[in-house]
């Protein structure tokens, strides 16, 4: 499991389910291990070092979950065995309005084999697993560069598409997509954002109500 920390800190809600996350695995014979970047205020080298750390490790999954959140254990193994090389969940946006860090592709996206994921053109590495096929495809496709003397990979960065500007999250996606292969969601997940308060929210209600089927 890798968590960028910009301060060095984790919040409280953040711990709690990470103690309950590998509490579970111990249960189910699955080590959870988390590894995490700190003090570091560019977003897109400390995801980067989270993939280098996990390609020099003998992971079988990374999982990205970031250090204000907060999930259930049950849903953090209901993404980690699913088949698909990525899978993630939506994170609820810090926002007055209801949102969330997911790009659908369309009003009626393509569904897996059992009908429980949806495609989708992007999700937020606020919580999103790729198992090591995934993360060695992306690194190996990933422009080589040396930060504080160690050998890394741009796999994640910050771009201007079309004008826009597109977050490292949706750079992951998209090169996964340049691959040949898809990224998916799980909508029966949402997973809280932490800021001033607890920001909650409902993931399927959501796309029911803004008519996605």
């Amino acid at each position: 499991m890798g968590t960028p920390c910009y301060d060095g800190r984790a919040d409280v809600y953040y711990v709690d389910s990470l103690i309950r996350t590998i509490l579970a695995g111990r249960d189910r014979g699955v080590l959870v291990h988390a590894i995490y970047t700190s003090y570091d205020s560019l977003i897109q080298r400390a995801r980067n070092s989270l993939f280098r750390l996990a390609m020099e490790g003998d992971w079988d999954d990374l999982f990205f979950i970031d250090s204000d959140t907060e999930w259930k254990a049950e849903d953090f193994f209901s993404v980690l065995e699913r088949p698909e090389p990525v899978v993630g969940a939506a994170l609820v946006k810090k926002a007055a309005k209801e949102g969330y860090t997911v790009r659908v592709i369309s009003k009626t996206p393509a569904r897996s084999e059992d009908g429980r994921l949806i495609e989708v053109d992007g999700v937020g590495t606020g919580f999103l697993r790729l198992t090591r096929f995934a993360f060695e495809k992306l690194w190996n496709i990933s422009e080589r560069y040396v930060s504080d003397e160690e050998d890394s990979r741009m796999v994640c960065d910050i771009r201007v598409v079309n004008g826009q500007l597109v977050s490292e999250d949706y750079v992951i996606a998209a090169k996964w997509r340049s691959l040949g292969y898809k990224t998916w969601l799980d909508p029966s997940i949402t997973i809280n954002h932490v800021g001033h308060k607890k920001y909650e929210g409902d993931f399927q209600k959501f796309l029911d109500k803004n008519g996605y089927t």
